[in-house]
């Protein structure tokens, strides 16, 4: 355990800051509407990581759906492209991912499967607005897979680390180290 400890304590500090410092770091939250068998309201939060070797930005996202008859959330990580730029300031994107869907019937529902979680293919596509101290965004998710959900959401992203190398929504700039 020492010798794991030592060593990872090591490679930490021999990995030069720039390659340590080379991560884009936004957090956000989100509001929305489930389309697919009701309009229910949805709350999430939204990270977006990006990284300085890899085109792709990782986004791991939480969302709750409001419904009377069941409890029913999401936690999900999707990887999302940016798209060539069509408009300054305006960064289109589209992705893909994996979602684990948990939900609980609520009593007096009668079901065979009252509780339980599902994984699903989440497939999505949205606009971010590159703005200097918040970044908007809008996107759709649909989760493809036992439970089918459809959702319109959009919500306001933060930096919170990265520096000058991408923008704020997550896409690289012409700035180099």
């Amino acid at each position: 355990m020492a010798r794991t400890t030592l060593l990872l304590l090591l490679l930490a500090v021999s990995v030069p800051a720039t390659a340590r410092a080379e991560v884009g770091f936004r957090l956000g939250s989100r509001a929305g509407v489930e389309l697919h068998d009701d309009a229910d309201l949805s709350f999430g939060a939204d990270m977006r990581l990006s990284f300085a070797l890899s085109p792709l930005t990782i986004n791991p996202a939480f969302d709750y759906y409001v419904d009377e008859d069941k409890t029913l959330f999401q936690v999900a990580v999707n990887a999302l492209y940016h798209l060539p730029a069509a408009a300054p300031h305006v960064d289109g994107y589209g992705g893909v991912g994996v979602g684990v869907t948990a939900f609980s019937f609520h009593q007096g529902v009668q079901t065979n499967d009252d509780h339980g979680s599902r994984l699903g293919l989440n497939l999505l596509a949205g606009v971010c607005f590159d703005l200097p101290v918040v970044a908007p965004y809008a996107q759709v998710v649909g989760s493809v897979g036992e439970l089918d959900l459809f959702t319109i959401s959009a919500g306001l992203l933060v930096e919170l680390g990265g520096g000058e190398r991408w923008d704020s929504c997550g896409r690289r700039t012409a700035v180099q180290p």
